[in-house]
């Protein structure tokens, strides 16, 4: 959901918990990033999530990140793990 959401240039709040954070959570440019089973964190990350709603170039910057991030990307880096992991 977290790629959809950027694809269509929505920034994100996950929590800390969530495996795509480090990867597709910029803080304050993709996003925000809020401690799990924190209530006010998570009202402090909304709130910084909404403005970045209304800053020029969010919706490219969130796109251009998660670009980045695709099956074929996935499948390339599959392919080179696997020939690292068997050459001689």
């Amino acid at each position: 959901m977290v790629n959809e959401a950027l694809y269509h240039g929505v920034p994100c709040v996950v929590s800390d918990r969530v495996g795509c954070a480090p990867d597709l959570i910029q803080p304050g440019v993709t996003g925000e990033v809020f401690a799990a089973d924190a209530v006010d964190s998570l009202a402090d990350a909304l709130r910084r999530a909404f403005r970045l709603l209304d800053q020029p170039g969010t919706a490219d910057r969130c796109r251009a990140l998660v670009a980045q991030y695709s099956v074929e990307a996935a499948a390339r880096g599959l392919a080179q793990a696997y020939a690292e992991v068997t050459a001689p």
